[in-house]
């Protein structure tokens, strides 16, 4: 098997999943087209949102089974996690209906009863109901024990119900996605409170609108305005004000509310699940920083000439590699390692460390570019403002990193660290060890500049240790050695590579120095790496259109006559007289 093809069945896992991406990824996408630069801002939104009607309708079946490893053509799945992640690395802006199919979802399969699934997964999932997921408040950002909304029990002329009211201005539900055009429905997290006292935050589903679409008394709705990227995702606020809502509205996984006003707990019900649907969004987060860096990384890798000179080869293949490493390591939270008995700490602090890289890495390889990546016809420039939201939606990095490296300090270094996990490659035993010696300081020292630093040196060196096991594991698939060992040393760049970034949790240690030769190692694997730079970058199998119609990035290398042809084609050229 070719390096190319080996590759992209290593990325995919197996042959269903392949066959079933392809589909999703190459045909459709290419039919879908780019917007015209010159669109306004309601027709960019318009386009989107027809853009993921068209896409994602005819291909979503709630009740099919997902591929397995390996496996050999057939039906595939909607119920296949990487999906959810191929949906947003196709779509170039992904409109409000995102926040339906992801987290609005999510919660409802976590969180709800039964019967409440058998109400809403089918509607949501074949666009009947569209859903928002209505949590981080205007004062209190993705701090859910500072959340003000309430959802009081009370008894009136109408019978129980919850009466939601947002009593503050900081009570303002801020950010949430689809709010301001797109939603029927949302799910509206508030303090619920009963005669006997505040039972903390649980979530309700709330319809939004009535069958015309228009706003319900008791809602105000808006929209924040424009935004640096992702500008037709229509993001909104919203404010309640004695609002009732049905005693089944309350997602009732964990317990219900009986008409006289008592909570009624569901014994059998799991506490994991409560942050399922947050978790679920955090994880698949993971992978798709991943999937967009890889985008940034091809168009940078095809650029003419860039791969030639060592200092460019390195930055380009520190971009490739670290696609690699985050999506084989989101791909092993996602299908291996059983999500649900991963901490939710450790998921949040994964999602900061890989949002930041992703963001970070993505804007290097713009600024190799040169001046043309500063267009936006460049493709990798939109990429790059399209990808910064992540860094901070759902938990700002240093405050999933201060509570990852708090939880680690409550933790014994045998439940962190185990024996089985040294691994062979030198630079993956110091990413280890690091990791290690950071976490005995941070336990020591109590301090929350420590915390960071141990929560994300024990990230990265976790994003290696999975990315390794998830190539461990699909080695025997590969027929051949050398896919192997050409990913092995695209993790050993990545590993090589954090350890000497200034926001790596390596930097705080006083007595930390590159090991000698370190530096000679990484220019070895970076120039035996080189010749093969645009085969690694291949295998993720974007097309011209899902790079955005990059005139930097096409396949057929005719970057220059593109990018001459889209100068003549701007608008301003237009009104430059013929000589």
């Amino acid at each position: 098997m070719p390096l190319t093809e080996s590759l992209t069945f290593l990325l995919d896992g197996c042959d269903l999943r392949r066959q079933r991406r392809r589909r999703w990824m190459g045909h459709l996408a290419d039919r879908l087209g780019v917007d015209p630069a010159g669109l306004s801002r309601d027709d960019r939104a318009a386009a989107a949102l027809q853009r993921f009607f068209d896409l994602h309708r005819p291909h979503l079946h709630p009740h099919t089974p997902a591929p397995t490893e390996g496996s050999r053509p057939g039906t595939a799945s909607a119920a296949d996690p990487l999906e959810v992640v191929w949906m947003s690395e196709i779509v170039p802006d992904s409109s409000g209906m995102w926040d339906s199919m992801v987290p609005f979802l999510q919660a409802i399969v976590g969180q709800g009863s039964e019967t409440q699934k058998r109400e809403w997964i089918t509607k949501v999932l074949t666009m009947e109901v569209v859903g928002s997921y209505c949590q981080t408040e205007l004062g209190h950002g993705s701090n859910v024990r500072g959340i003000e909304t309430t959802a009081t029990f009370v008894v009136d002329d109408g019978g129980p119900c919850f009466v939601l009211n947002t009593p503050t201005l900081t009570a303002t539900k801020w950010w949430p996605g689809g709010l301001a055009l797109s939603a029927t429905h949302a799910l509206v997290y508030a303090r619920l409170l009963l005669p006997d006292g505040d039972h903390g935050v649980a979530g309700f589903i709330v319809t939004l609108r009535d069958a015309d679409h228009r706003v319900r008394p008791g809602i105000q709705l808006g929209e924040l305005g424009p935004k640096m990227g992702e500008d037709s995702h229509d993001s909104g606020w919203m404010r309640l004000d004695h609002l009732r809502v049905s005693l089944d509205a309350l997602l009732a996984g964990k317990g219900e509310v009986s008409r006289d006003g008592k909570f009624i707990a569901n014994s059998t019900a799991d506490k994991r699940l409560e942050h399922s649907s947050m978790v679920a969004t955090r994880a698949g987060w993971i992978a798709l920083s991943g999937g967009v860096l890889a985008k940034a990384a091809t168009i940078a890798t095809r650029e003419a000439r860039l791969i030639d000179h060592d200092a460019q080869a390195l930055r380009l293949l520190r971009g490739i590699a670290s696609a690699y490493v985050l999506k084989l390591a989101g791909q092993w939270l996602l299908l291996d390692a059983a999500l649900d008995r991963q901490p939710e700490w450790l998921i949040g602090a994964l999602k900061a460390i890989a949002c930041t890289l992703s963001a970070d890495l993505i804007e290097d390889l713009r600024r190799c570019c040169g001046g043309n990546g500063y267009l936006l016809n460049s493709g990798i420039a939109k990429i790059s403002l399209d990808n910064l939201w992540r860094v901070t939606a759902e938990g700002d990095v240093q405050v999933l990193l201060s509570y990852a490296g708090r939880k680690m300090r409550e933790l014994a270094q045998g439940s962190l660290f185990h024996e089985e996990d040294e691994s062979s490659i030198p630079i993956s035993i110091d990413l280890r060890r690091r990791a290690h010696r950071t976490h005995e300081i941070a336990r020591n020292r109590c301090d929350s500049v420590f915390d960071i630093a141990a929560a994300r040196a024990y990230g990265e060196w976790i994003l290696a240790r999975w990315a390794s096991l998830r190539l461990e594991k699909l080695a025997p698939l590969l027929g051949s050695t050398e896919t192997f060992d050409v990913v092995q040393k695209l993790i050993s760049v990545y590993s090589h590579c954090v350890v000497s970034m200034p926001c790596s949790g390596m930097s705080l240690l006083p007595e930390w120095s590159p090991r000698q030769g370190q530096h000679e190692d990484l220019l070895s694997l970076v120039r035996g790496l080189r010749p093969i730079a645009i085969s690694t970058v291949d295998a993720f199998e974007y097309s011209d259109q899902q790079l955005l119609g990059s005139t930097l990035g096409r396949k057929d290398g005719k970057v220059y006559e593109a990018l001459l042809e889209e100068a003549r084609r701007a608008p301003w050229s237009r009104g430059v007289p013929e000589q």
